[in-house]
């Protein structure tokens, strides 16, 4: 299954972390980064996104997500086997209507 994933996340460090996550939930992740409220305004805009995995460190309110995306699932960053169980959740509710 193929889903386009934003990342908003001040540190690119632990983006592999969670893309490995994805592959093991069976997610081919086409994915993305963005750092700042406009970048991400921008990039919501320009998109759709399946899922947006965000960090509450980055200080951007979390409405702009919901605003611009409405349909994406948001995940927010946590351990590794809290995404993993998030995401296979995901995974499974989408799965039944693709």
């Amino acid at each position: 299954m193929r889903w386009k994933v934003l990342f908003v996340r001040p540190c690119e460090a632990s983006v592999d972390e969670v893309l490995a996550v994805l592959r093991r939930v069976g997610v081919d992740p086409e994915h993305a980064h963005v750092e700042t409220k406009g970048t991400l305004v921008s990039a919501l805009q320009r998109s759709e996104w399946d899922v947006v995995i965000y960090d509450p460190a980055t200080k951007i309110p979390l409405d702009v997500v919901y605003q611009h995306a409405p349909g994406a699932a948001v995940v927010n960053v946590a351990t590794e086997d809290e995404m993993a169980d998030e995401l296979a959740r995901i995974v499974a509710t989408r799965s039944h209507f693709d």
